[in-house]
Protein backbone atom coordinates (compact mmCIF):
# COMPACT_ATOMS: atom_id res chain seq x y z
CA UNK A 1 0.00 0.00 0.00
CA UNK A 2 1.38 3.51 -1.03
CA UNK A 3 0.38 6.64 0.66
CA UNK A 4 0.06 10.07 -0.86
CA UNK A 5 2.54 12.78 0.41
CA UNK A 6 1.16 15.23 2.60
CA UNK A 7 1.19 18.70 3.28
CA UNK A 8 3.42 18.33 6.08
CA UNK A 9 6.07 16.77 3.97
CA UNK A 10 5.89 19.84 1.15
CA UNK A 11 6.12 22.19 3.93
CA UNK A 12 9.03 21.05 6.06
CA UNK A 13 10.98 20.20 2.75
CA UNK A 14 9.86 24.57 1.51
CA UNK A 15 11.52 25.50 5.42
CA UNK A 16 14.51 23.36 4.96
CA UNK A 17 15.41 25.25 1.83
CA UNK A 18 14.53 28.47 3.02
CA UNK A 19 16.39 27.95 6.25
CA UNK A 20 19.47 30.38 6.52
CA UNK A 21 22.71 27.66 6.76
CA UNK A 22 23.94 27.43 10.43
CA UNK A 23 27.34 28.87 11.57
CA UNK A 24 28.58 25.26 11.33
CA UNK A 25 27.99 25.09 7.49
CA UNK A 26 29.97 28.92 6.79
CA UNK A 27 32.82 27.55 8.60
CA UNK A 28 32.63 24.23 6.80
CA UNK A 29 32.79 26.34 3.26
CA UNK A 30 35.40 28.90 4.40
CA UNK A 31 37.98 30.55 1.84
CA UNK A 32 41.16 28.81 2.10
CA UNK A 33 44.73 29.19 0.47
CA UNK A 34 48.16 26.89 0.98
CA UNK A 35 51.20 26.85 -0.32
CA UNK A 36 52.98 23.58 -0.48
CA UNK A 37 57.18 23.65 -0.32
CA UNK A 38 58.99 20.82 -0.66
CA UNK A 39 60.79 22.09 2.90
CA UNK A 40 59.66 19.75 5.54
CA UNK A 41 60.88 21.99 8.58
CA UNK A 42 58.45 24.18 9.37
CA UNK A 43 60.63 26.83 11.32
CA UNK A 44 63.10 26.89 8.37
CA UNK A 45 59.91 27.43 6.12
CA UNK A 46 58.61 30.63 8.32
CA UNK A 47 62.11 32.28 8.24
CA UNK A 48 62.17 31.46 4.32
CA UNK A 49 58.73 32.78 3.96
CA UNK A 50 60.15 35.75 6.70
CA UNK A 51 62.34 37.53 3.62
CA UNK A 52 59.00 38.27 1.11
CA UNK A 53 56.83 39.13 3.70
CA UNK A 54 54.48 36.12 3.32
CA UNK A 55 51.33 36.35 6.02
CA UNK A 56 51.30 32.85 6.78
CA UNK A 57 51.61 30.47 9.65
CA UNK A 58 53.78 27.26 8.55
CA UNK A 59 53.33 23.34 9.34
CA UNK A 60 55.52 20.67 8.11
CA UNK A 61 55.11 16.76 7.43
CA UNK A 62 57.39 13.96 6.24
CA UNK A 63 58.67 15.23 2.60
CA UNK A 64 57.28 18.59 2.87
CA UNK A 65 55.25 21.62 4.29
CA UNK A 66 52.83 24.05 3.55
CA UNK A 67 52.30 27.79 4.41
CA UNK A 68 48.72 28.29 5.35
CA UNK A 69 48.39 32.22 3.90
CA UNK A 70 46.57 34.77 6.37
CA UNK A 71 45.17 36.36 2.93
CA UNK A 72 43.24 33.82 1.37
CA UNK A 73 41.85 35.45 -1.77
CA UNK A 74 42.54 34.03 -5.16
CA UNK A 75 43.85 37.45 -6.26
CA UNK A 76 46.18 37.67 -3.07
CA UNK A 77 47.11 34.09 -2.55
CA UNK A 78 48.59 34.55 -6.44
CA UNK A 79 50.57 37.54 -5.37
CA UNK A 80 51.64 35.64 -2.27
CA UNK A 81 52.55 32.13 -4.45
CA UNK A 82 54.25 34.90 -6.87
CA UNK A 83 56.12 36.63 -4.34
CA UNK A 84 57.04 33.20 -2.20
CA UNK A 85 58.51 31.59 -5.74
CA UNK A 86 60.45 34.83 -6.87
CA UNK A 87 62.46 34.88 -3.58
CA UNK A 88 62.97 31.06 -3.12
CA UNK A 89 63.87 30.11 -6.87
CA UNK A 90 65.04 26.67 -6.70
CA UNK A 91 62.21 25.52 -4.72
CA UNK A 92 58.88 24.22 -6.80
CA UNK A 93 55.81 25.84 -4.93
CA UNK A 94 51.97 24.67 -5.53
CA UNK A 95 49.03 26.16 -4.33
CA UNK A 96 45.67 25.15 -3.24
CA UNK A 97 42.98 27.10 -2.94
CA UNK A 98 39.72 26.52 -2.09
CA UNK A 99 37.06 29.51 -2.81
CA UNK A 100 35.24 31.65 -6.01
CA UNK A 101 38.02 31.52 -8.79
CA UNK A 102 37.93 34.17 -11.58
CA UNK A 103 38.66 30.96 -13.72
CA UNK A 104 34.99 30.36 -14.87
CA UNK A 105 36.08 26.41 -15.82
CA UNK A 106 37.56 25.83 -12.05
CA UNK A 107 36.47 23.82 -9.71
CA UNK A 108 35.74 24.62 -5.70
CA UNK A 109 39.86 23.76 -5.20
CA UNK A 110 41.80 24.69 -7.85
CA UNK A 111 45.90 24.01 -7.83
CA UNK A 112 48.38 26.06 -9.65
CA UNK A 113 52.59 25.62 -9.86
CA UNK A 114 55.30 28.42 -9.34
CA UNK A 115 58.71 28.11 -10.28
CA UNK A 116 61.61 30.93 -9.99
CA UNK A 117 58.77 33.57 -9.93
CA UNK A 118 56.49 32.46 -12.92
CA UNK A 119 53.22 30.60 -12.83
CA UNK A 120 53.26 27.32 -14.90
CA UNK A 121 50.14 26.57 -15.13
CA UNK A 122 47.10 24.79 -13.33
CA UNK A 123 46.92 20.97 -12.21
CA UNK A 124 44.17 18.79 -10.81
CA UNK A 125 44.25 19.51 -7.28
CA UNK A 126 43.95 15.69 -6.99
CA UNK A 127 47.15 15.18 -8.06
CA UNK A 128 48.36 17.30 -4.95
CA UNK A 129 45.95 16.16 -3.02
CA UNK A 130 45.96 12.32 -3.47
CA UNK A 131 49.87 12.17 -2.48
CA UNK A 132 50.11 14.39 -0.06
CA UNK A 133 48.94 13.67 3.71
CA UNK A 134 45.89 13.85 5.88
CA UNK A 135 46.96 17.57 6.83
CA UNK A 136 47.03 19.13 3.58
CA UNK A 137 43.20 17.43 2.94
CA UNK A 138 42.16 18.69 6.38
CA UNK A 139 43.06 22.14 5.81
CA UNK A 140 41.17 22.54 2.62
CA UNK A 141 38.44 20.69 3.64
CA UNK A 142 37.73 20.18 7.28
CA UNK A 143 37.93 23.05 9.63
CA UNK A 144 37.85 21.66 13.12
CA UNK A 145 40.37 19.26 12.09
CA UNK A 146 42.88 22.19 10.50
CA UNK A 147 42.05 24.58 13.24
CA UNK A 148 43.89 21.83 15.63
CA UNK A 149 46.77 21.40 13.47
CA UNK A 150 47.54 25.27 13.25
CA UNK A 151 47.99 25.53 17.10
CA UNK A 152 51.22 23.74 16.65
CA UNK A 153 52.20 25.79 13.22
CA UNK A 154 55.03 28.60 13.19
CA UNK A 155 53.32 32.05 12.67
CA UNK A 156 55.73 34.11 10.10
CA UNK A 157 55.31 37.24 12.04
CA UNK A 158 56.30 35.95 15.17
CA UNK A 159 59.96 35.58 13.98
CA UNK A 160 62.22 38.27 14.25
CA UNK A 161 64.25 39.03 11.35
CA UNK A 162 67.50 38.08 13.09
CA UNK A 163 65.90 35.13 14.26
CA UNK A 164 65.32 34.01 10.52
CA UNK A 165 68.37 34.40 9.79
CA UNK A 166 69.92 32.24 12.25
CA UNK A 167 67.48 29.41 11.39
CA UNK A 168 68.60 29.66 7.83
CA UNK A 169 72.45 29.87 8.58
CA UNK A 170 71.70 27.08 10.61
CA UNK A 171 70.20 25.16 8.06
CA UNK A 172 72.74 25.87 5.44
CA UNK A 173 76.10 24.65 7.71
CA UNK A 174 74.01 21.83 7.93
CA UNK A 175 73.31 20.96 4.39
CA UNK A 176 76.97 21.94 3.77
CA UNK A 177 78.33 19.29 6.67
CA UNK A 178 75.98 16.85 4.85
CA UNK A 179 77.82 17.73 1.31
CA UNK A 180 81.29 17.59 2.57
CA UNK A 181 80.69 13.81 4.57
CA UNK A 182 78.83 12.55 1.03
CA UNK A 183 81.69 13.55 -1.13
CA UNK A 184 84.18 12.64 1.52
CA UNK A 185 82.41 9.00 1.59
CA UNK A 186 82.18 9.53 -2.69
CA UNK A 187 86.17 9.66 -2.55
CA UNK A 188 87.34 7.25 -0.29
Amino acid sequence: MTATPSDQWDQALEELLEAEPDQSDETKFREVAVLVFDVSDKRLLAALLKGPQIAARTLAFIGGGVAVLDHSSEADSLEAARAASSALPDYPICLLHRGPSEDPAAGEIQARCFLGGADQGTIGPGLVLAPGPQLLEDLLIDPQAADKALEEAVDVSTLGAAEAMRIITRHAAKLARLRRRRDWRADG
